[in-house]
């Protein structure tokens, strides 16, 4: 990747984050901190395209700024593919998971017995789950409570 596409790219989350941030101005300091918390966290749920489907209903559930929460959402979504097997391996650490490890499952797995290699997938993932669960309950509040002292 050359330096011009580089700064290309720079500039183009540079004007993202100055229109979420007039965004951020002209809704209230708590609608703006709920939905950045939220945004962030769903954006990095260890399930590849649930996280749309998710952020949008709890959007419209708790009326929040669909802007804000779409933005961020998108924006974390890159740190949603690195975290994924940090919250699955933690997952099965947590839980002595004897499942085989996700890389472990491929295309022929699925070939020779699909319904045993998809309850080992949904098992996996559900370990996975839980634990982004514990990280957004616990780190969710304090990036909430840190946004809501900055944007006062």
């Amino acid at each position: 990747m050359s330096i011009v596409s580089l700064s290309h790219l720079f500039r183009k989350y540079t004007h993202l984050i100055l229109k979420l941030r007039q965004k951020c101005f002209d809704a209230q300091p708590k609608e703006a901190a709920l939905a950045i918390t939220f945004g962030f966290f769903i954006g990095i749920i260890p399930f590849i395209g649930l996280t749309f489907i998710v952020v949008t209903t709890i959007g419209l559930i708790l009326r929040l700024n669909q802007y804000i929460l779409q933005t961020v959402h998108l924006l974390a979504s890159p740190i949603q593919f690195l975290l994924l097997p940090v919250f699955i391996e933690t997952g099965q650490i947590l839980f002595s998971s004897k499942h085989v490890s996700i890389s472990h499952i491929n295309l022929s797995c699925f070939i020779t017995d699909f319904f045993h290699t998809l309850s080992l997938f949904g098992n996996i993932l559900l370990y996975g789950i839980i634990v982004w669960l514990c990280v957004f309950l616990l780190c969710g509040f304090f990036l909430y409570k840190i946004l809501l002292f900055l944007l006062r």
